[in-house]
């Protein structure tokens, strides 16, 4: 029978009365007739009225940035409660939530916070002296987003004789009880008998000191088995790059961090402190390298450890795989090359979600142990386990554990509770411990130091230690012995980053593009016409977007001045690639011999395909022109009235050359009669007048797709969220709103080539713009789409209620895809009510299916039968105008009567986020064709990541994956002689097996040789 613990309660109280006071009754609030000014005057305090306190004993007031002053005038008693107190050491303990603070004592400053470094303990005396008065006056500043609160102040007195004061003595009886009630019930009757025995403790008495040592012993003895136990601590400040506020002051924030770091490991030489980002330590090593001396001296030392791995601290889910690979390339690279530090570790710990392919990214560059806490954030299941092995899709493993959580001090009940449960899960009796301020940078304090030291002289806790994580990784034994989480790691937490900042996500889709295109032209001018490769510009602009793909700038997370910092650096970046694209073009062509032209008036132009595999597409050409191939006939063409549109097949990767010459344009003639419907030989779409939404949708098997209305804009509240931008409502769906009524339907083209069709709609103080265009080449229908958004705290989705019956539906990640049940049956797979992917989404079943592609939307949900694509949201904090203003993108409906692999959906998707390139040129001469197939190869199972030239300038590289879970062969063709070289890993550093042979889901990297190089290693 277990043993009541109501005496061990009691008991704790009683200890703890002794030496702690609760200050909450205590506080006097300034009346709003007190000007702040006069608040610093130390008088008149007395009669300010008493600060009411909330259900939660909370001292709040309003959101907005509104100020708060309280003031507490206490005089030292000659005893707290019994016990006497004179000579102790007092400290004030406070807790507050606050956008700002600060304590004063006695008319000085001796405290400032924010809402990140928001609690303290300030030493008031260092010998209590009764009568002595002490006056406290504290200035709190709410939240712009949040109430304001004291959530707690407290007294506190400490003795430094061997004997503990009481409230110690009572944390180590709370210690040892939660250690009973947690691994070694059997010891709690015999617990509980001591509290009882000591259930009359006078400690008025002169014989409480030993009553109380008593007690301890009694205590030390039934707690023999905790100090065996360990507790490693790594000092740690998390610091976001940007968030709450600009980068400039993340630079200042991290400065006022290592100094405080440098400082306290001077004074307390046990103090190990981690730090990750090599983003960040190249900024201090290039604007304070004194600074950067003094932690190189640490690393050397062994006491600072460089948990870095990627360059910045990314989003995961929102990114392609070659962002990923970058992260890391850069990020290990720096580190090896300036730190002296090949990083073991992926430090992680605040990102918003990991996708599945992370461990195979991880080990491709040189990282076994991925280290996050994020997952405790889950706001419906908890997560199984603290330390797992995660395996990738293709069979790759590391070892990841979901640590405590960070931004803590040194509380003894948390860490113990923390460690028993740890203890729990995974049989391990030593846990990791993560104290220092975060967020806002700050790290350890002074009090966290010798609060640790106080408690590793206590025979009731475990063994506490400093150490870095990578010996405490090394300490943990078998790995094989470890469960096996073989899934991505989803956050049921901020759902929305998926969508908020739109622009955000636009801009990211958009430089993943354009530098995958401008490394692939750089990379074939240099190699076909010795033009110098721009290593240090396309360094720049990949630089520049993984450092604005950290996890609170992408996921549109901040506040406006950081969107204001980073939109330059978005655009530089593609304004980069665009120039490193075009240079490299007109390199090519200036080596083109072309043929005689077919008149006076012609001029050359090069279409470029920048993907492996032959492509056939609808152009639209700036202008109106008569256009020619090689052989000097004319093309079919299409005029609309700024364009001339033309059909054309270009191999990958490769281009193809026409000739253009200007013409006098005629509009094709539009009917504006004839049925709503687009049809080609892939699709046929029939819209309904009424609403302007899809009516029917067949594939090319004339297999009908839709049940129901789709393509149909959906509104609803989406409100009430404390993470506003951040988190979408879980039960907005039982907030609709009224739907976008239509405006006007107009045929805008009808032609041989391409039909659009343009409908208007009106919401509120919102419009939605979107033209269904069909070509005769696409395998798609496209939905071109301009939205004025004006609403605030609404969820825009578009619907499509399909034919299909399927228990899953299939999502793009990077480097591969993931199935989610759309007929959850378990709270897990519930809780993905709203998941991430990135270019399309797709629902099959043995008859085919629907696919829905994007060029710049991340956010989708399906169930049952019903995809849904989700396009805008309109939260109001931390950025009050999150996406105001216009909005343009695509997305496309591709039916299908077969599975999305044999579909070719991952590689289509790539083509509508890829499109041919119309490039005018000068004519040149040398030895290279107007019709050229440079290089392809032989499946569309492998889809391209990169081709580039290698970090160190000696080698081409050539990096693809395998996008359907199959086995495939990269056998290479192309007009030039090109063959495959040593395998790399994702370091760029050459593998010990050259296999071409592709696994399901595997990343491949090889040399990218022509024959004659191979033949000269050979």
């Amino acid at each position: 029978m277990k043993a009541d613990s109501a005496a061990i309660a009691a008991l704790v109280t009683l200890l703890r009365r002794q030496t702690e006071v609760d200050l909450q009754p205590q506080w006097r609030i300034a009346p709003t007739t007190v000007q702040s000014e006069d608040c610093l005057i130390a008088q008149g305090f007395e009669t300010w009225p008493i600060a009411e306190r909330n259900e939660k004993q909370h001292i709040a007031w309003a959101r907005g940035q509104q100020t708060y002053w309280l003031a507490c005038c206490w005089t030292i008693p000659d005893r707290c409660d019994r016990w006497p107190i004179a000579g102790m050491a007092l400290r004030l303990a406070l807790t507050w939530w606050a956008e700002a603070a600060e304590v004063y004592v006695d008319g000085q400053l001796v405290q400032t916070g924010d809402l990140f470094d928001c609690s303290s303990r300030v030493l008031l005396r260092e010998a209590a002296q009764p009568s002595d008065r002490i006056q406290l006056l504290l200035r709190l500043v709410s939240p712009g987003h949040d109430d304001g609160a004291l959530v707690r102040s407290q007294l506190i007195f400490e003795s430094s004789s061997a004997l503990p004061e009481p409230s110690f003595l009572g944390q180590e009886l709370a210690v040892v009880a939660s250690f009973t009630e947690q691994l070694q019930p059997d010891l709690l009757p015999k617990l509980e008998a001591i509290a009882q025995s000591f259930t009359n403790l006078d400690c008025s008495q002169a014989d409480a000191p030993n009553q109380l040592a008593a007690l301890r012993d009694q205590l030390a003895a039934i707690a023999a088995p905790i100090p065996d136990r360990r507790v490693t601590l790594l000092g740690h400040a998390h610091l976001d790059l940007a968030w709450l506020w600009p980068v400039a002051e993340t630079w200042e924030a991290a400065q006022r961090t290592f100094e405080s770091v440098l400082k306290l490991q001077a004074e307390f030489p046990e103090l190990t402190f981690g730090h990750s980002t090599p983003a960040l330590y190249q900024w201090i090593e290039e604007h304070r390298p004194d600074l950067f001396a003094a932690i190189q001296d640490q690393i050397a030392a062994g006491r600072w450890e460089v948990n870095a791995g990627p360059w910045v601290e990314p989003e995961l889910n929102l990114v392609s795989a070659e962002s990923l690979v970058r992260q890391l390339l850069y990020g290990q690279r720096y580190s090896a090359k300036t730190l002296g530090v090949q990083n073991r570790v992926a430090w992680l710990p605040d990102s918003f979600g990991f996708c599945w392919q992370l461990p195979q990214l991880l080990q491709q560059a040189g990282i076994d142990t991925f280290v996050t806490q994020k997952l405790r954030w889950n706001d419906s299941t908890q997560f199984p386990h603290g330390l797992f092995r995660w395996r990738s899709p293709d069979g790759s493993e590391v070892l990841a554990l979901m640590s405590a959580s960070i931004g803590t001090g040194i509380d003894p009940e948390a860490i113990a509770n923390y460690s028993w449960e740890w203890e729990q899960q995974t049989g391990l009796s030593e846990a990791l411990w993560l104290p220092g301020v975060g967020d806002h940078g700050g790290g350890p304090t002074r009090d966290m130091l010798e609060q640790a030291r106080r408690w590793q002289q206590s025979p009731c806790f475990p063994e506490l230690q400093f150490d870095t994580l990578t010996a405490y990784l090394d300490r943990l034994g078998d790995r094989d012995r470890l469960p096996v989480w073989d899934n991505e790691l989803y956050l049921e937490f901020h759902r929305g980053c998926y969508t908020s900042h739109a622009d955000q996500k636009a801009y990211n889709r958009q430089a993943e593009t354009a530098l995958y295109s401008a490394e692939v032209w750089a990379s074939f001018a240099s190699l076909l016409t010795g033009t110098d490769y721009p290593q240090a510009d396309l360094e720049a602009a990949w630089k520049a977007t993984l450092f604005n793909q950290f996890h609170d700038i992408l996921p549109g997370s901040a506040i406006p001045e950081v969107y204001a910092d980073a939109d330059p650096e978005w655009q530089q970046a593609i304004a980069t690639a665009a120039q490193v694209t075009a240079t490299a073009m007109q390199a090519i062509a200036a080596q083109i011999s072309w043929p005689s032209a077919p008149s006076p008036t012609a001029e050359p132009l090069l279409v470029f395909n920048d993907l492996p595999h032959d492509r056939t597409a609808v152009l639209a050409i700036d202008g109106h022109w008569r256009l020619f191939d090689l052989a000097g006939q004319e093309l079919l063409s299409q005029f609309t009235p700024t364009q001339t549109l033309v059909a054309v097949t270009v191999t990958g990767i490769g281009w193809l050359g026409l000739w253009r010459e200007p013409a006098i344009a005629t509009l094709p003639t539009i009917d504006p009669s004839v049925p709503l419907a687009l049809a080609n030989d892939w699709l046929q779409a029939t819209i309904d007048p009424r609403t302007g939404d899809l009516q029917q949708l067949r594939d090319r098997q004339e297999q009908s797709l839709l049940d129901g209305q789709g393509n149909q804009f959906q509104r609803f509240q989406d409100q009430g969220q404390y993470w506003d931008a951040w988190n979408i409502d879980p039960a907005y769906e039982q907030h609709p709103l009224e739907a976008p009524e239509l405006q006007s339907l107009t045929w805008l083209e009808q032609g041989p080539l391409r039909w659009r069709l343009r409908r208007v709609l009106r919401c509120d103080r919102s419009t939605i713009t979107q033209d269904y265009v069909l070509t005769t080449s696409d395998p798609w229908l496209k939905l071109e789409t301009t939205i004025d958004w004006q609403q605030r705290h609404e969820l825009l989705k578009v619907a499509f209620p399909t034919t299909v019956t399927a228990s899953a539906a299939t999502y793009e990640m990077a480097a591969g895809a993931i199935a989610r049940s759309t007929q959850p049956k378990t709270p897990e797979e519930a809780a993905q009510w709203e998941v991430p992917a990135l270019r399309w989404a797709d629902l099959s079943d043995e008859q085919g299916g629907l696919a829905v592609l994007n060029d710049c939307k991340y956010g989708y949900d399906c169930r049952d039968r019903q995809l849904r694509l989700t396009l805008l949201r309109g939260s109001t904090w931390p950025d009050p105008q999150a996406d105001l203003g216009q909005h343009q993108f695509a997305y496309a409906l591709y039916p299908h009567p077969e599975s999305w692999q044999t579909a070719g959906v991952a590689s289509l998707a790539r083509d509508f986020n890829q499109p041919l390139r119309v490039q005018p040129v000068r004519s040149g001469q040398g030895s290279l064709h107007p019709n050229q197939k440079l290089l392809s190869w032989k499946t569309d199972q492998l889809l391209p990541l990169a081709i580039k030239r290698s970090e160190d300038g000696d080698r081409w590289l050539l990096r693809c994956y395998e996008a359907t879970g199959q086995t495939a062969q990269l056998e290479l063709t192309g007009d030039r002689a090109w063959q495959l070289g040593t395998r790399l890993d994702g370091l760029e550093q050459p593998l010990s097996h050259a296999s071409t042979k592709i696994q399901p889901w595997q990343i491949a990297s090889f040399e990218l040789q022509t024959n004659e190089e191979g033949e000269a290693k050979g």
